[in-house]
């Protein structure tokens, strides 16, 4: 009975080592792949630039926006406090900011008529920008009103949006005046509180790590079997 529970121990003993080892490796990896934002860990596209120079309003065609997060998507503690963002940084000068947001396309193709914009497409994994104006002193266009998620951004600044649908435009303007040099586009997978995550899988991997490790001790020199001196003593 003794050897059964000694086999029986260690082998739990080793088990849970490995489980422990796993747990710590994995929260290890997953903190050193991903960018910290905020506490939020950041699984994100690579960054793709459009170049907008001398356009005061640029509207810009998507057809699909989509992240892989892998098998993060898979781990329920991940996933319940993970989402899907879009992140738009326009580069240019403008005084008041760049209102950037995402519209639905019926709604800012009504402003449209008689303006001067630019729209941005993809075609073939590459990015083009395309002046169109019906005359050469036609007004810029106005987003004033529109409606939709907009955020206010200075140059270089960061706004997170939700993901474009299919109808939607992302719209970059400086509402007249003002010249974009370029915009940076990003999708990005977010997990809040992603640091306390990777913080709670170290301790904990290697907490469960120690316990293997005393459960095997325990079964290598707790229950072995004693010589007739240590018996007596």
């Amino acid at each position: 009975m003794r050897t059964f529970s000694r086999w029986l121990l260690g082998v739990v003993g080793t088990l849970v080592i490995v489980a422990g080892v796993a747990i710590a490796a994995g929260a290890w990896w997953i903190d050193r792949d991903l960018s910290i934002d905020s506490g939020e860990w950041v699984l994100s596209t690579q960054r793709e630039v459009v170049s907008a120079t001398g356009c005061s309003t640029v509207l810009i065609e998507l057809s699909d926006v989509t992240i892989d997060p892998g098998q993060l998507a898979d781990v329920p503690s991940v996933s319940d406090r993970s989402e899907s963002v879009f992140v738009v940084q326009p580069i240019g000068q403008a005084p008041d900011g760049w209102w950037v947001g995402t519209v639905e396309s019926p709604s800012v193709e009504d402003r449209l008529l008689g303006s001067r914009y630019c729209v941005a497409s993809n075609r073939a994994g590459e990015w083009s920008t395309s002046s169109i104006a019906v005359e050469a002193n036609s007004p810029d266009v106005s987003v004033d009103g529109l409606d939709g998620r907009w955020a206010i951004a200075n140059s270089g600044e960061s706004v997170v949006l939700p993901v474009p649908e299919a109808g939607d435009t992302v719209v970059v303007s400086g509402n007249g005046g003002n010249e974009l040099e370029s915009v940076t586009l990003a999708a990005e997978y977010r997990i809040a509180e992603g640091s306390t995550l990777g913080l709670i899988g170290l301790v904990g991997g290697a907490l469960t790590a120690l316990v293997g490790l005393l459960l095997l001790v325990i079964a290598i020199w707790g229950l072995r079997r004693r010589g007739r001196h240590e018996a007596g003593s």
